[in-house]
């Protein structure tokens, strides 16, 4: 029944760009997958984290989104994917 409920409270998210799916908040953490350019994962939260610059067009930047990209939950920059 949890299952059901977490599927229901989704909101969608499409990469804008490939990007890596980290283990924290941060261009330092560990790289736990690649997200594909126009695949889609489940939104869970959004997070500040570390700095990032020049990431899929935006200069500098820190506010992340923490995802589920097919089973791997991690963090990748807020830029990078748009609600769809």
């Amino acid at each position: 029944m949890a299952t059901v409920a977490a599927t229901a409270q989704c909101k969608s998210l499409t990469a804008l760009s490939t990007v890596h799916v980290r283990k924290s908040a941060s261009t330092r953490s560990t790289s736990l997958r690649l997200w594909y350019k126009g695949t889609k994962g489940c939104d869970i939260k959004g997070v500040d984290g570390g700095s990032y610059k020049n990431t899929c067009g935006i200069d500098s930047y820190h506010y992340w989104r923490k995802v589920n990209y097919r089973g791997t939950v991690g963090y990748v920059p807020n830029v990078c994917v748009k609600y769809s």
